[in-house]
């Protein structure tokens, strides 16, 4: 990799400098909470982005069989059809693709591509890890890697092009160039399948993959049985898992999964409530653990019609009289922090040093809104929830408060979407999530967005962003981006939402990631 390229490529090419020995270019990178010290009954909030995994102890014993509980159902094995959230902890563990990105140390790391180049932000050069195996024991070639990014570009229906340059190496050609696409690249979607498998068992045939583990049996909606592939590069650097077979469950109610782990039918519920985590917190059995996950909460304003769409004083007045202490105790149980971004904390160029920072002040609420006419009170606004009542009652009360009149619209899913598509509301409550590419907000930016933002000032900086390779350059970008969503005010960012886990407390080797997709390759239970 030429050095001078490395130089002017600065951002994209991080990991790709650490790969090949060159130095770490400075990178926005987000801050965290200190890790708590996790010990049997306590619930813990802090740095989920930790290293989570353990050595094996030769001299201790592990379980052979372990099972996991989800709350959903697993319909079916398809990384590029199925991404459900439970669909995700299975992946983890069957596939790999080209790169991984380390939440630890917020960057790209090398995964089957050991190595890769950036001709230009539209063209991108993958090398492949040597001596990488199937589980069905075919060797991984640049064939697979062409034959798993077609079927995603034929499922997306994208005009993105990728050819094998040899058999080690693929050229990845974007039909618009993308400076974030490798942190694009790291997620289940771009699993790499055996192209001769699939094409000789067109229904099962991408169940095979690169991963410590194999699908042995596979009853929808109800289990997924994993068994460990010996011969799996994944086992050269932490040593092969004691851990034989892994099941993972469904178990919809709360109840249930909370019963099994305490009977020590379960190792981890991965999505237990705060309520739930209390109750633990008397099992001395249990690790309880609570972390600030990468999903943001926020409110949508509506600027296509409406009273708010005339007057950015209302909008601010709104910002200004929500109380966002009382929102993240609702939420989150007093865990959680507000956010002042529409950016996570994970995402590239994410910054907290903005000029446009709203808390909760009700004097300036009230000032804003007599220069928007309503010295003596403010317009009768709708706010669109769904299946969030105290919350929006809450947002309802602090409105009222300095002098708004908030009506509650209250609806599922269908209904909900209907009304953002007629535009029949003045505020919405909803939550994204989010990921490290630094374009990953651009469609709530557009006009077809739900608040129908038209400002060709962010659509513009976000086409720069995209293009631009210059890390210094990108970060400032970024930055402005950050600053005209708070300045105009077409959402209004509330809070990180706080997700909970719980496991045995003698079960290691989980990788937590704050997007929620844990990694279990490695999981361990000590007998």
């Amino acid at each position: 990799m030429r050095r001078a390229l490395a130089l002017i490529l600065a951002l994209v090419m991080t990991m790709a400098l650490v790969a090949c020995g060159g130095d770490k270019p400075t990178t926005s990178t987000p801050g965290t909470d200190k890790p708590a010290t996790s010990t049997p009954g306590t619930q813990d909030i802090g740095d989920i982005n930790k290293d989570q995994q353990v050595t094996v102890e030769p001299t201790k014993t592990y379980k052979k069989e372990i099972a996991v509980a989800v709350a959903n159902q697993i319909a079916k094995l398809d990384p590029q059809t199925e991404t459900g959230t439970n669909h995700q902890f299975v992946y983890k563990m069957m596939y790999n693709q080209l790169l991984d990105f380390d939440f630890a140390k917020n960057e790209l790391v090398p995964e089957l591509a050991e190595s890769w180049e950036i001709e230009n932000a539209g063209s991108y050069v993958f090398h492949l890890r040597k001596g990488v195996k199937f589980s069905n024991g075919e060797p991984l070639t640049a064939d697979d890697v062409v034959y798993s990014f077609e079927r995603y570009f034929a499922a997306k229906k994208l005009n993105d092009k990728v050819e094998a340059v040899d058999e080690d190496s693929v050229r990845i050609t974007l039909a618009s160039p993308n400076a974030d696409y490798l942190y694009t690249i790291y997620v289940n979607d771009f699993s790499v399948f055996n192209r001769e498998a699939c094409e000789k068992d067109a229904e099962n045939g991408h169940w095979i993959g690169t991963g410590g583990w194999a699908v042995s049996d596979f009853f929808a909606n109800e289990y997924v049985a994993l068994t460990r592939v010996d011969d799996s590069w994944v086992w050269a650097e932490k040593g092969l898992n004691p851990t034989e077979k892994v099941t993972i469950r469904t178990m919809k109610e709360a109840s249930a999964r909370t019963i099994a782990l305490q009977t020590g039918e379960i190792a981890i519920d991965p999505s237990c409530s705060a309520t739930t985590l209390k109750e633990l917190e008397k099992d001395t059995n249990v690790r309880g653990y609570s972390y600030n996950a990468q999903n943001l909460y926020y409110m949508g304003l509506n600027l296509t019609n409406g009273k708010l769409s005339e007057d950015i004083n209302l909008r601010k007045a709104v910002a200004y009289a929500l109380n966002y202490g009382d929102i993240v105790k609702l939420q989150t149980d007093g865990r959680g922090q507000q956010a002042v971004s529409m950016w996570g904390k994970n995402q590239y160029g994410y910054t907290e040093d903005l000029e446009n920072i709203y808390t909760y002040d009700p004097a300036k609420a009230k000032e804003y809104m007599a220069k928007a006419g309503y010295a003596n009170g403010g317009p009768e606004l709708t706010l669109l929830t769904g299946n969030i009542p105290a919350f929006a009652a809450l947002v309802q009360a602090n409105l009222q408060a300095v002098g708004f009149k908030v009506n509650i619209k209250q609806q599922d899913s269908t209904g909900f979407n209907a009304t953002i598509t007629e535009r029949s509301f003045d505020m919405f409550l909803y939550s994204i999530s989010l990921r490290p590419d630094a374009t990953r907000l651009l469609s709530f930016y557009k006009t077809t967005g739900r608040p129908g933002y038209d400002n060709p000032e962010m659509l513009d900086i976000y086409a720069k962003i995209a293009a631009e390779t210059d890390d210094a350059k990108r970060t400032e970008l970024c930055k402005q981006a950050q600053e005209i969503s708070n300045r105009d005010l077409p959402y209004i960012p509330l809070y990180y939402i706080v997700q909970n886990l719980a496991y045995n407390k003698n079960v290691s080797g989980i990788q937590f990631y704050p997007n929620g997709f844990h990694d279990y390759t490695h999981i361990r239970w000590e007998e």
